[in-house]
């Protein structure tokens, strides 16, 4: 099979041009310049050899960039398109990163379609960048997902910009064939960070490719006072990508596919404890973490004792913490549907701003009365100001009627008591005696178990017939939304909090008739936390807690997950 190969000297080519010449193709590669295609003939072994060859396409962004390239005797039967800047270092996006790949890609098909009949398969490198969604995670990936990005979103920020293009690049690709009905099938290939060796060495440190600088960034030192951010928390080993490229050329059910490539996911943690593992005299300053291993409904929270520092950057503190809340919405990351953004979950965190152990955004510290305990304070930093937050969206009056779902939670029990100091009266809805208990302490005016009681009825009958005037769902459960627009009166408002995992069960319908007000929220402003705070000192809003050692944030984990905690868990860490 002859494959024209584009992209040529780049660090993904290179390791499909080993891949197809293993797999006895004739290839040709494209590159800017003639120094460039000697030096991958060099590389290969094949100064003058009849299974490789060069052709120069000098910008890949022109119209006719590719027609002379995809003309060939012997004719061509497949293109594996590679080509398309990845850097971070742009000052105009659109010339410099967006132009090139949708160009590029355009300008390679049309060229393909006129000028290369004996085509039949054209592979195309994407990105998950092109399905991730920053915004709204699925709780699965698949070929139908689309990156949302804007061009205005792409022109403000190099990482969107970036994103922006492999979206924009495919879509060309896929529209392109859906209105020209070509000769040829295609495939996009979309892995996620790409991971591994250079595969004929490197020259100089400038050429290394941009997804392997921040190992090299680790190997020269600067990570020695910390980590960064992990950019992406998948990965994949290029040498499968290149594979991948080469078997999409000969499996015959791979045309006109969508496929996502990777080997799992990973943080800088890892490849940190990787380095240190194998270069231990590399190691800088380490601190005791659970790490979430196998995410989803059999995952498991393993303290490692030797977890890189972060080193705070502009707009950073590190905090050394003394005690970590227990949040559902970390739950969610380690066992449910949201996906698992670092593989060391919590931020209820209470401590001191120091050179260690935790950085976090200046923007999202505040500070507490010294008066306070750290695990009374913890619970407040999520629960208690989304419950305050959520109140005051949910436009009530004095001696008004609220409906608490999820009432004998972290967040539910802090709600009763803030809608009590606010002059509200409460229905709380849970289920089990503890619960009831629990949301009767704390001051609702009703209880009613979600198990064993009519809800709706029992709300109508306790508000004379008219509903409540507001709801806030803590519960992420469809039947408790469900339950929600039941309950509420006409003109209500329901407050979302709790992350339902399917659509809402709320009928547009229903809001216009009944003039119904839905409104999300999540954590709240500075002033609000301060008013909290003061609340707290007063003892007028006492969190429940029950507090754990460190060293069974495994077993809390499971207990939260399960729904049998009444109040909230918080986790004292070691010294």
């Amino acid at each position: 099979m002859k494959t024209l190969l584009t992209g040529g000297s780049g660090f993904l080519a290179a390791h499909c041009l080993d891949a197809l010449l293993k797999h006895g193709h004739n290839v040709v590669v494209t590159v800017r310049s003639h120094v460039k295609g000697q030096a991958i003939l060099n590389a290969h072994g094949h100064p003058s050899c009849a299974t490789l060859s060069y052709v120069i396409v000098q910008d890949i962004a022109k119209p006719d960039a590719f027609e002379t390239a995809v003309q060939s005797t012997p004719p061509f039967d497949a293109v594996v398109h590679t080509a398309s800047p990845f850097h971070y270092k742009s000052q105009d996006a659109q010339k410099d990163i967006i132009d090139p790949a949708v160009l590029g890609t355009m300008s390679l098909l049309t060229a393909v379609k006129a000028h290369a009949p004996s085509v039949k398969r054209v592979i195309i490198t994407s990105s998950f960048a092109a399905m991730y969604n920053p915004y709204n995670h699925p709780e699965v990936y698949t070929e139908d997902h689309w990156n949302p990005v804007t061009l205005q979103e792409a022109m403000a920020d190099p990482v969107q910009a970036y994103r922006a293009s492999k979206t924009f690049a495919e879509r060309s690709a896929w529209d392109f064939v859906e209105r020209e009905k070509p000769n040829f099938t295609v495939t996009t290939i979309n892995p996620p960070l790409i991971l591994g060796p250079l595969i004929k060495g490197i020259h100089s440190k400038d050429t290394i490719n941009t997804s392997n600088t921040q190992l090299q960034d680790l190997i020269q030192g600067k990570w020695k006072d910390g980590l960064p951010r992990t950019f992406s928390p998948y990965w994949v080993d290029v040498r499968d990508v290149a594979l991948a490229h080469v078997k999409a050329l000969i499996i015959p059910q791979a045309a006109q596919k969508r496929f996502i490539i990777t080997a799992g996911t990973m943080c800088n943690a890892d490849i940190a404890t990787i380095v240190r593992d194998y270069l231990p005299d590399m190691g800088g300053p380490t601190q005791v973490a659970a790490y979430v291993e196998n995410p989803g409904p059999e995952a498991s929270l393993v303290i490692h004792t030797d977890c890189p520092i972060a080193e705070p950057g502009l707009g950073e503190v590190q905090v050394k913490l003394e005690v970590a809340g227990l949040c559902h919405s970390d739950i969610n990351r380690v066992y449910g549907p949201l996906p698992l953004i670092n593989k060391i979950v919590g931020h209820e965190g209470v401590g001191r701003v120091v050179k260690q152990h935790v950085v976090i955004s200046a923007d999202f510290v505040h500070f507490v009365p010294e008066d306070l305990p750290a695990e009374v304070i913890a619970p407040l930093l999520c629960a208690g100001i989304t419950m305050y937050s959520a109140l005051q969206k949910a436009n009530l009056r004095e001696y008004d009627w609220l409906l608490l779902p999820g009432a004998g939670g972290g967040l539910g029990h802090l709600g009763i008591q803030i809608a009590k100091q606010q002059g509200y009266r409460v229905i709380a809805i849970d289920r089990g005696p503890e619960k009831r208990e629990l949301s009767l302490n704390m001051g609702a005016d009703v209880f009613l178990d979600f198990e064993t009681d009519n809800v709706v009825e029992r709300v109508l009958e306790s508000t004379n017939g008219s509903g409540t005037q507001a709801v806030i769902c803590t519960s992420g459960a469809i039947p408790a939304y469900k339950q929600a627009v039941d309950c509420v009166q006409n003109v209500g408002t329901i407050v979302c909090i709790g992350v339902a995992p399917d659509n809402l069960p709320i009928s547009p319908l229903d809001m216009v008739r009944r003039g119904l007000r839905l409104i999300g929220s999540a954590v709240g402003s500075h002033q609000q936390m301060q008013e909290l705070m003061e609340m707290a000192r007063k003892g007028t809003v006492k969190p429940i807690v029950q507090v754990l050692d460190f060293e069974q944030v495994d077993i809390a984990a499971r207990r939260l997950e399960e729904g049998t905690i009444p109040g909230r868990l918080v986790l004292r860490l070691p010294e």
